[in-house]
């Protein structure tokens, strides 16, 4: 009977912790922060889905020469301010970070270097 006890008390242990682990990773999976290196002339990644609640960390590259920034294109949700998504202009030694609460799609560019450093980011949930 004991033992049949602490078999059952096992069971449910290890069921119990298998049904937590999926809900713990789910969580953090949303508290993620990706990265995007700005380059001499490039982001990279230029395409990135994150889910909704999710950070984007984008950070300058030691070797850069050229000046650089981050600014949100008009290709963005409703409801959301481009003048909140704006970083500091520099070469070197500089990161921005923001939040991501509104799925949709967000454009972004270096406006030193328009033609050829896009970041096409997508939210989802």
């Amino acid at each position: 009977m004991l033992r049949r006890r602490v078999l059952i008390g096992l069971a449910v242990a290890a069921t119990a912790s298998a049904v937590a682990v999926p809900l713990t990773s789910a969580a953090s999976e949303q508290n993620k922060t990706s990265t995007v290196t700005v380059g001499d002339d490039y982001f990279a990644p230029s395409d990135l889905t994150i889910k909704k609640g999710s950070k984007v960390k984008w950070v300058w590259d030691d070797a850069n020469t050229d000046t650089h920034n981050v600014v949100l294109t008009s290709k963005h949700p409703k409801g959301v301010k481009a003048s909140d998504y704006r970083s500091s202009s520099g070469a070197v030694g500089l990161t921005f970070k923001r939040k991501f609460t509104k799925t949709g799609t967000y454009g972004f560019v270096c406006t030193y270097h328009k033609t050829v450093m896009k970041v096409n980011l997508k939210v989802k949930k």
